[in-house]
């Protein structure tokens, strides 16, 4: 028999915890439930940004899942936004230490060669990590293209 597989699954971050009044992680229920319908158990990442124990997390598990979230500090991927848009930008609450703390772990996955998902935010951040760019709202930089999708 073999034994189920243990995802590292990297936390949303909340304003403010219920029993002492800080920042907060939540893991959403659905993330969970579709990791154990596959017969694997989800572990949330703790909240640190010690590259010492994400790598001891990241080599005790069998695989990553990033999950969504809020928007990426423009910041990290040479982005200066336009004033009009500073609004829309909804950064992590804990003052950028999630993305710090996903470009870590993205960072240990790939030098411990370990299977990464990225869903919503993840795959940006993922994408970010590699030395991509984001557009922060489409709507208000490329209208053309906005324009043009089906969800428009």
């Amino acid at each position: 028999m073999t034994r189920p597989s243990l995802i590292l699954v990297s936390p949303n971050i909340e304003r403010k915890g219920d029993e002492f009044g800080d920042l907060s992680i939540s893991l959403s229920e659905t993330y969970q439930k579709a990791l154990m319908s596959c017969g694997a158990i989800p572990l949330p990442l703790p909240a640190t940004t010690s590259r010492e124990l994400i790598s001891e997390c990241v080599s005790r598990c069998d695989g990553v899942l990033l999950t969504g979230g809020e928007d990426i500090d423009p910041r990290l991927y040479g982005k200066k936004l336009p004033p009009r848009l500073c609004g829309t930008v909804t950064v992590t609450p804990d003052g950028g230490a999630r993305d710090l703390r996903e470009l870590t772990l993205i960072d240990e996955v790939f030098r411990q060669r370990k299977p990464l998902l990225g869903i919503c935010r993840g795959h940006q951040v993922l994408n970010v990590a590699l030395g991509g760019t984001l557009v922060a709202d489409i709507l208000a930089q490329i209208p053309s293209r906005a324009a043009s999708s089906p969800l428009a």
